[in-house]
């Protein structure tokens, strides 16, 4: 083609409008034939050709042109949308968007691809990546979802997050945790504390539970009742005996067989150096009242005295001076008489 141009340009395979001109066969770089540039003053603003990399004339790059084939594109559309129509396929196909590094590996190596593909009740946006093998893309991520499978984002591998995930505008993973901090549905095993708000419930029961519902304080419910509430300043059973299924258990042939330290017996009070002083040492205590005010009180234990009427203190225990105690009182809010069995 002979050069036109209104200010007597002669360059051949050239088209001149003022300081810009439009080339063919490479523009003023000659870098391959059968190609087309738009030149301005000194340098290429864009240009097309076939792929250096590739045998298919069918594939063209366009790109800014800097003199080593590094220049930068800017797409700037105005005042409407760009859409992007590729084929519909899955991961071993070819369609999709695909992003380079340029240089050899245009020819389908360590690429990203974003597709489209229609699985059936949804239409999702996936991005794939190639390794080594070119054109062998694998999927990373997918957006949308479709029959069969409602989540709208999946990845395919690890997430790094520097910051809180939120579900409903509520943290529910922060910074500084990682999902090994939440025990699995089944077996879990803690390596250390665990917080509990306010229940622990017993699955498919849920009137039966362990429940922290005030401070310094939680209880045992069963079948929507409150069995025991263990408290700071004492342990009590609500309505409920206190029963054990065998006593036999704790059984001896010989009164020989209760060691003291030992916990043979239902209910077990370690042994106690009392001194040597007088010592009441109580483990069952209650009283009854009537309505006019009148109180029994009783109080069951064992008894040491150390020291007697007479002021002499004991070496030890000593004969009739050791053993079980029963008191009770009048209409007085303490006892007042005692019974010794010693």
């Amino acid at each position: 083609m002979d050069s036109v141009t209104d200010r007597g340009k002669t360059t051949t395979n050239q088209i001149g409008v003022g300081g810009a001109s439009i080339h063919t066969t490479g523009g003023t770089h000659g870098l391959i034939t059968n190609s087309f540039s738009i030149h301005s003053g000194s340098s290429d603003l864009m240009y097309m050709r076939p792929s250096a990399t590739r045998t298919d004339n069918g594939f063209f790059q366009w790109q800014t042109y800097n003199g080593a084939n590094a220049g930068d594109i800017e797409l700037q559309p105005y005042g409407g949308s760009v859409t992007i129509t590729t084929g519909n396929g899955a991961a071993s196909t070819a369609n999709g968007l695909r992003f380079s590094t340029g240089g050899s590996y245009v020819d389908g190596r360590y690429q990203h691809r974003f597709r489209k593909h229609d699985k059936g009740g949804g239409i999702p946006l996936y991005i794939d990546t190639s390794g080594s093998t070119a054109n062998s893309f694998t999927e990373l991520a997918r957006f949308g979802s479709y029959t069969g499978n409602s989540y709208e984002f999946e990845v395919q591998g690890d997430i790094n997050a520097t910051g809180a995930v939120y579900s409903n505008g509520t943290a529910v993973l922060t910074s500084h945790q990682s999902l090994s901090a939440y025990a699995p549905k089944a077996s879990p095993t803690f390596t250390g504390d665990l917080t509990i708000p306010n229940k622990i419930i017993h699955a498919g029961d849920t009137n039966t539970y362990i429940q922290f519902h005030a401070a310094d304080q939680f209880r045992v419910v069963a079948g929507g009742a409150e069995v025991t509430e263990w408290r700071s300043d004492r342990m009590q059973m609500n309505g409920k005996p206190i029963s054990w299924d065998n006593w036999d258990d704790f059984s001896e042939t010989a009164i020989t067989g209760f060691a003291y330290q030992t916990l043979n017996a239902p209910v077990y009070l370690p042994a106690l150096n009392v001194g040597t002083t007088n010592k009441y040492l109580p483990f069952l205590q209650g009283s009854a009242q009537h309505n006019s005010g009148y109180r029994t009180s009783y109080v069951f234990g064992a008894y040491k005295r150390a020291v007697l009427d007479n002021g002499t203190t004991q070496a030890g225990w000593g004969d009739g001076h050791s053993g079980f105690f029963m008191a009770s009182g009048g209409s007085d809010s303490t006892p007042t008489q005692e019974f010794r069995f010693s």
